[in-house]
């Protein structure tokens, strides 16, 4: 059966007379059939065209299908208007043509059929064939639906072929395109990974893929028009059935996770996407992935855990070196909370010093991949610097591309100070057992010296001048034993502490010292409480107070003044300890700054190439040995006029006073 659209076509009043040309449709065809000079070919004039041939051309004009007339042994060619598009290029040429002269480049497949219906009065009906014509000059494969039916006059002769056509290769092209996309679609859906099933509006199956029978162990025949209640009943009373029914009644796509009981036992991500016939179901198994998503969460917490337990600072950064991740012990030690990681600024926390030095080691390492070591000062919440040694190694993918580093932060401050005081111990020790060898091998032809002295002061004829030389140098000389005899017990563990005279003390230092500091015109100003007494030992307290001594005088080569004073107070401290403090104070020309915050470590000293730097070390370590405190300040000359001076103050505790 043919459909299509009618056409109502309006009869002209003007037809043509009947017995003149006796073509009676309007439109282009009939006009150039009215005005083609058929008397140039096999048909002859219109006027002596039989009544059968009239009757045909009537037809096939007044018909809206694609028709044609082959008359004639020659098989002279007419068609309508419904033909036109059909011979493309060929038109309006071939109206009048013979068969064989319009398509010869079909003609070895049309001939013989048209020659049967001709002969034979066969009557040939065929569907979709290829008949590949001249079109635009090329030739194209086009495919018809066409019949062959011949056309008999009065007596029965055949004397023409009718030719009902059609171009169906447009719409074979569309049907092959829609079967390619079905069957890509169905190759799509049975190899997809995923599993997808079609429920029509009762919760019946109408698809199931192969993929979705065997994720739930079934196939796909068993479960087609079935009901997903009946073959999966926990379904309908769980997040599967309330999910599917919200997006059945809201008609929004749902996507959810949920576990599904025996006999599945399986966690499943479904997504369902609703119609007007129903809901589409992809869904897949994910108990593998849910496995490792837990096992993820545990690995993660485990490290969280180990990270936390750990006294270093663990952080992890992006490629960039954008940090992503810190332990609590970085936190704790910065005072910063989790929530301001990414607002960390560790930059600004880094020693102004040290900040050069470790931005370009870190962009080295993010540059070149290399393992990144370095030590830097980082300021801790409280405000302290301390020495931090920061490790930290690349982590790459399978492309051998950094994608994050790991690294770590810790505290060696405290290492740093035991390993610098181990080094000035060394070279303390060293120095003690030089200064020791040395002063043994000046005491062996001091003694001698000193001998050869006494003798000679025993000659009563010495005149008085002589005598008196001698003995200055005999005083020297005694001076001279006593600093020798103090660096063989350099460092050495005297004798059990005593009740000791702090006053006789500072006199035999005063003493000692009597004619250097008149020979650089040093005044100086004792003031010592008398009957002043601390258990201690003597010796040491001694070897403190004339270092004091010695330095004062060291800060004074013009001159000056000299001010030492003992006297009973209380220690510095809360516990307000009874006990001795002693202040030697000079005008000196003071100490740097800089200096005075490492006086007391050894080898540190004002005295530049003249001094070790060793006295201020050794006298600080007494003093705490003796359970006291040993303080400093100076103001160091600026101007020449400006004053200037040192003033050290020494306690020493546990006192007893004799009236």
């Amino acid at each position: 059966m043919l459909t299509g659209q009618s056409t109502t076509v309006q009869v002209d009043e003007n037809a043509l007379v009947p017995g003149v040309e006796r073509i009676y449709a309007d439109g282009e065809m009939a006009d150039r059939i009215r005005d083609f000079p058929w008397q140039d070919t096999s048909l002859g004039a219109m006027s002596g065209w039989s009544e059968t041939l009239l009757c045909a051309v009537n037809m096939i004009l007044e018909s809206q299908f694609p028709m044609l007339l082959l008359w004639g042994q020659e098989m002279v060619v007419l068609y309508n208007d419904a033909c036109i598009p059909l011979e493309g290029d060929k038109h309006p040429a071939v109206l009048g043509q013979t068969g064989r002269n319009c398509w010869p480049e079909a003609w070895h497949i049309l001939e013989p059929k048209l020659t049967s219906v001709l002969e034979r009065g066969a009557k040939l009906y065929f569907e979709n064939e290829l008949i590949p014509i001249l079109r635009q000059g090329c030739l194209t494969d086009v495919y018809w639906t066409y019949s062959y039916s011949p056309i008999r006059d009065a007596a029965g002769v055949i004397c023409g072929i009718l030719v009902v056509s059609h171009d169906v290769t447009a719409k074979l092209n569309a049907e092959r395109e829609r079967d390619a996309i079905a069957a890509n679609l169905k190759n799509v859906l049975e190899s997809t990974t995923d599993g997808l099933v079609v429920l029509d509006k009762q919760a019946r199956y109408t698809y199931v893929n192969e993929q979705a029978a065997r994720i739930v162990a079934s196939k796909p025949a068993d479960m087609i028009g079935k009901s997903q209640w009946d073959l999966f009943p926990l379904a309908a009373t769980t997040k599967f059935g309330a999910e599917y029914r919200k997006a059945v009644e809201t008609g929004m796509p749902r996507h959810f996770e949920n576990f599904y009981p025996e006999p599945l036992n399986a966690w499943f991500e479904c997504h369902c996407y609703p119609s007007e016939h129903g809901v589409s179901i992809y869904f897949r198994e994910v108990t593998e992935q849910k496995q490792a998503e837990r096992e993820l969460r545990e690995r993660q917490e485990l490290f969280r855990v180990l990270a936390d337990s750990l006294p270093q600072l663990i952080w992890m950064t992006d490629g960039l070196g954008e940090n992503t991740y810190c332990n609590q012990r970085y936190f704790d030690y910065l005072g910063v909370t989790e929530a301001e990681r990414t607002s960390i600024q560790w930059l600004k926390l880094v020693h102004p010093d040290d900040l050069a030095a470790t931005l370009k080691i870190w962009n080295h390492s993010v540059e070149t991949g290399d393992s990144y070591l370095n030590e830097f000062r980082l300021r801790r919440k409280d405000g302290m610097f301390r020495y931090l040694l920061a490790r930290a190694v690349p982590i790459r993918n399978d492309r051998g591309k950094i994608e994050r580093w790991v690294g770590s932060l810790t505290d060696i401050h405290d290492q740093k100070l035991a390993e610098d005081a181990l080094r000035k111990s060394e070279k303390l020790a060293t120095a003690g057992r030089l200064a020791a060898s040395i002063a043994h091998e000046i005491n062996n032809p001091l003694e001698g010296v000193t001998n050869c002295l006494y003798l000679a002061l025993q000659d009563d004829s010495l005149n008085s001048d002589t005598k008196a030389y001698l003995q200055t140098a005999e005083q020297e000389l005694r001076r001279v034993g006593h600093i020798t005899t103090q660096t063989l017990r350099f460092h050495k563990q005297s004798n059990s502490p005593a009740p000791t005279d702090i006053c006789d003390i500072v006199d035999s230092v005063l003493a000692l010292f009597g004619q250097r500091l008149a020979s650089k015109s040093i005044r100086v100003e004792a003031e010592c409480e008398q009957g002043l007494v601390a258990t201690c030992l003597g010796d040491e307290l001694r070897q403190v107070i004339a270092n004091l001594v010695s330095n004062a005088m060291d800060a004074m080569p013009q001159g000056g003044v000299l001010h030492v004073r003992a006297r009973k107070t209380g220690s510095w401290d809360l516990e307000r300890q009874q006990g001795v403090k002693i202040i030697v104070a000079d005008s000196g020309h003071g100490i740097p700054s800089a200096v005075l915050e490492r006086i007391f470590e050894p080898f540190v000293s004002t005295k530049e190439t003249t001094g070790i730097g060793l006295g201020l070390w050794v006298s600080d370590g007494i003093v705490r040995k003796h359970g006291g405190t040993i303080r400093v300040r100076s103001r160091p000359r600026i101007q020449k006029a400006q004053p200037s001076g040192t003033v050290f103050s020494v306690f020493i505790p546990s006192v007893r006073m004799h009236g």
